[in-house]
Order: C-alpha cells, then structure tokens, then sequence
C-alpha cells in the first residue's frame, strides 16, 4: 500500500516537474524567438502589404522619435494620465509592425520640457509630435497610424525634384482650386506622396522646365495656340511624360492629338441602368473591369467618370496604345442634347455603340528609355467633388506615379474596419465586470476541487 502511494506521488511530482519544465521552456523560446499571429478578421494588427513593399524597398535606417509630453501625469490627472499611456502602447505597437519587417527602425520618446531648445528648433507642437527621419530628411506626424506612418516613409524615400506641372490659361481644373470642380483635393495627395505642384502658362514661361517629371492638361475649355501647342509637342519629342485629361466639350488640339494617335469622339458616353438596378444618372460611367497593366492591375474598387467622353487610339510614331478603361456593351456615344429625353442609340447617326474606350495608356522606347502618356476622356474622376468616391483616388495616383516611372509606388489607403467596439450599458457593463474576473474563476477553482475530492475517494 504504501509502495503504491510512492509510485502515485513520484508520477505526481514528474508530472509537476514536467508541466515545470515546458513552462520554463516556453517562457525561455518566448524571449528568443517571437512568433506572432494575427487572426483578426481584417487582419489590422499587421501591415498592409503595400506598406510591407515599402519598407523592403527601404534603404537606410529609420529613427522614429515620439515628442510626448508627460506633465499630465505629474498634475495627477487620472483621465490625462491614462490618456498618455494609452498613446504611447500605440505609437509603440505600431512602430513595432514595422520593426518586424525592418529591424533598423529605432523608436525613443522624449519630453519637449527636457529638451526645450530642440523641441524649439524643431518646432514641435506643445500638445506633442511624432519625427520620423531618414537620411538626413524628417517628416512631423500628429496622427500616426498606418496611413499616415506609411506615407511619411514614402515622402522621405521619394526624391525631393519630381515636379508635376499643371497646365493653365485656357480655362483648365486648377490643382489650387477649392470649387467642386478644382482639383486641390487631388494636388494635396500628390503633396503627401512627397510630389511637387506647380502650374505652367506658357504665356508668360514660354518653355517647360526640364525637371518637370508629368505636364498635367487637364480638360482647357479654350483651344491652345499655335506656338503653346508647339512647345508641348517639341517637349514630348524630347521625351516629356503626359497626362492629358479630356471632357465632352473641353478643347483638343488637333496636332497634339495627331501625333500621339489618339482621336476624341463627339458626344457624351451614356450607360443606361441594368434592368431592375436603381435609377441612375445614365452619364455615369462605372467601371469595374481594367486592362492586365501596370496602373490598372491592382485596382480592386469600381471607379466612377461622370459625363466622360470617349475616344480612340492608333499605333503612330511608335506609340504602343493600350486601353486602360473603357464603357459596357450598352453604352453608346450621345450626340444630342441630355436634357431632352428620351435618351437612346441612333444608328443611323454619328453615335458610336459601346465597349467605349474612356482611358488610354501608351508607351515608347526612346533613347533607351521609356517614354508615357496617359490620355482620359473624362476629369472629373479626379476632381473635389468625385475624388473619393470607388477607387477614383487610387486611379489618379497610379497614373501620376507610373508616368512619373514611379512604378513602384503604391496609393496606401486605409483598411475599413468594422464591428471594432462594444457599447454596453451601465448594467451589462458591471455585470461583465463581475463574472468575468471574479465568478468565472470562482467556477473554475470549485470545479478543480470537486474533482479532486471525487479521485480521492475513488
């Protein structure tokens, strides 16, 4: 009997010492090794694979440092204190996403009041400032997440000379124009991907300067003249990059359009509603099916272009078209007058029936380079009131980056993440209170109990 008792309480005490041993084992791996797995539904405790494209493209450290403030917690503000807290587990878990995929990244938190004279020189907020630098540049955030730390990286890695030049005199979007039909929302993205804005009259600077990377024409409602359309045509026979943006009714000079083979059709693109889909203005053209290229490849969101107009592009002088965008089968160019219904295809007319091309990219070797254009029969895709709206966003920028040869640069957008928070009531609240970290342990340590007590007297 009591050979029996020693057998019992030895298997007892290996088992304890094993049960030991793993644990210790764990904790030991846990702190060599770090193995992390994000099974959220959106999977917004890991970067974005943009983001992480960005930073294998990275070179050269990248030092983060965390103006923090901390004289709420000298002023013993419970809620201030709190708050400070919580912000610095933010800043440090994010920075921490990112040190997974670039160990050079260095993260280190000072108080403005213990620095004063280079908090001053650098001009930092008093409420406080996060600095990210990289060689040599620094960029401030006051927000920081994904989207806002991923386009700061973005900035920094971008050289400061790439210069995107709007075209203006003739009536064109202007990318400082606040109206809903200027483009500034879409100029302030080109600002925060490290990008320069600047406009051109080349009435007054008669020559495009040679560091402008993109001449933006973005729908002239007066036609251009001899000598300006000269200078454009001269500048992209040096091997300038174009994006010219069109609209039923905006001009089009007719050489310039000639010598990249690209001819606009009259009229305006109309799509009439599916049957039983939602009525809808016919002149918005949604297109949710893009060409296998570079710009269009990774789009996942439809784009909108409202009263677009269409067009076609040839082969000529060695210019390879490739249409980007284009309408569905129902559409058709309409030559009359959209005010006066009702509205269909005429065949015995100009009109011309659909696939439409709306969006052509095209491309040419020269000197051993590539050389881009991108040509639209539509602008307001990018304008205030549109720009937000399915993947117009993204588009716009694609097309500036891959005519800039920026192929690689990505339009980072935040994750939509729904269902993040649980709001309970006053009574909910104090109940979860109470179960969870006092009776559903209680249950447990009872449960362990009688289970003991029954082996024994088994």
């Amino acid at each position: 009997m009591k050979r029996t008792r020693l057998r019992r309480h030895m298997r007892r005490a290996a088992i304890t010492l094993l049960w030991l041993g793993t644990v210790l084992l764990l904790g030991w791996l846990s702190q060599r090794y770090a193995v992390q797995f994000d099974v959220s539904r959106y999977r917004h405790n890991s970067l974005s694979q943009p983001s992480r494209d960005l930073l294998t493209r990275l070179r050269g450290a990248v030092h983060v440092t965390a103006w923090l403030p901390a004289d709420q917690l000298d002023r013993g503000d419970r809620h201030s204190g709190n708050r400070y807290r919580a912000r610095h587990r933010q800043i440090s878990a994010l920075v921490e996403r990112y040190r997974r995929y670039k160990p050079d990244i260095t993260l280190r938190f000072i108080d403005p009041r213990q620095q004063p004279a280079l908090a001053r020189r650098l001009n930092i907020h008093p409420r406080g400032e996060i600095v990210v630098s990289h060689n040599g540049r620094f960029e401030k955030l006051q927000r920081i997440d994904e989207l806002h730390m991923s386009n700061a990286l973005m900035r920094l890695s971008t050289r400061p000379d790439k210069w995107i030049a709007f075209l203006t005199g003739h009536g064109e979007r202007s990318p400082f124009s606040n109206a809903v039909h200027g483009l500034s929302r879409f100029a302030l993205r080109l600002r925060q991907r490290g990008l320069r804005v600047q406009p051109l009259d080349l009435t007054r600077t008669p020559v495009i300067p040679d560091n402008t990377s993109v001449l933006v024409i973005a729908s002239p409602r007066k036609p251009l003249s001899n000598d300006e359309s000269r200078i454009i045509r001269r500048w992209l026979a040096r091997g300038g990059n174009l994006l010219w943006l069109g609209d039923p009714g905006s001009a089009t000079p007719g050489e310039l359009a000639d010598s990249l083979g690209i001819r606009f059709l009259p009229g305006t693109i109309l799509t009439p509603p599916a049957p039983g889909a939602p009525t809808r203005n016919p002149a918005l053209v949604i297109v949710n099916r893009y060409a296998d290229h570079a710009l269009t490849r990774n789009l996942q969101q439809a784009t909108i272009f409202p009263f677009s107009r269409a067009l076609i592009a040839f082969p000529a002088h060695r210019w390879q078209p490739v249409t980007l965008l284009q309408s569905s089968l129902r559409s058709w160019t309409e030559t009359g007058d959209l005010r006066r219904p009702p509205l269909r295809y005429d065949p015995g007319s100009s009109e011309r029936p659909g696939p439409l091309a709306i969006a052509v990219a095209l491309e040419r070797r020269r000197d051993g380079r590539s050389q881009r254009v991108v040509v639209t029969g539509d602008s307001d895709f990018i304008s205030n009131a549109w720009l937000v709206n399915g993947g117009n966003a993204e588009l716009g920028l694609n097309m500036i980056h891959w005519l800039a040869h920026d192929d690689r640069r990505l339009a980072i957008t935040p994750v939509t993440i729904d269902d993040v928070s649980l709001a309970l009531d006053d009574g909910l609240a104090t109940l979860y209170g109470i179960v969870f970290p006092f009776v559903i342990p209680a249950l447990l340590l009872l449960a362990g109990f009688l289970i003991q007590r029954h082996r024994r007297r088994a």
